[in-house]
C-alpha cells in the first residue's frame, strides 16, 4: 500500500461503509473507524441494517478521505475551482468479532485512538455485551489525491 494511503488511514476518524440491502440496493453510512494491520475496523449497536446487509452478504466498500483546501484564489471561472484532497476506496469483506479476548483488545484500541484520556479506564462488561466490533478484511484498495 501506498505511504500516503496508510498514512491517511491511520488519521482518518470516519469513513463511509456501503451495504447491499436485502432489495439490492446500495445502502451507506458513516462509521468510525480504525485502520489496524491491513484491515478495518468499527463498533456498531449489536442489531440495525448494516449488521443484517453484513450477514446477508459480507461484501463491503468503505471510502475515506479528506478534503484539505478548496483552491479558489484568483480563479475567475467557476469551472476552475479546484480541491486538494486525498481518498482511499476499499473493498472487502466484513466479518462480526465473535472471540471475546479479540473483540476487547479492538474496543479498547478504538478507545485509545479516539479517546486517549481514557485509554486505561476498563470498558464495563455490560457496555461491551451491547456493543458488535466489525473486521473488514480488504482485498482491493485505491487511493487518489487531488491538487
Amino acid at each position: 500500500m501506498e505511504q500516503k494511503a496508510q498514512a491517511l488511514l491511520e488519521r482518518a476518524r470516519y469513513g463511509h461503509l456501503s451495504t447491499t440491502d436485502e432489495n439490492g440496493y446500495p445502502y451507506t453510512i458513516g462509521v468510525n473507524i480504525l485502520f489496524l494491520d491491513g484491515s478495518f475496523y468499527f463498533h456498531c449497536a449489536t442489531a440495525g441494517e448494516k449488521l443484517e446487509n453484513i450477514k446477508r452478504d459480507p461484501k463491503v466498500c468503505i471510502n475515506v478521505d479528506e478534503m484539505f483546501e478548496i483552491k479558489s484564489e484568483g480563479v475567475i471561472e467557476p469551472c476552475k475551482v479546484g480541491v486538494r484532497y486525498e481518498s482511499v476506496v476499499a473493498r472487502g469483506r466484513a466479518y462480526i468479532v465473535e472471540d471475546e479476548g479479540r473483540r476487547m483488545e479492538l474496543l479498547n484500541e478504538i478507545v485509545r485512538k479516539f479517546t486517549p484520556q481514557l485509554a486505561d479506564v476498563p470498558i464495563p462488561p455490560e457496555a461491551a455485551k451491547r456493543t458488535s466490533l466489525v473486521e473488514i478484511v480488504v482485498d482491493s484498495f485505491a487511493y487518489k489525491e487531488h491538487g
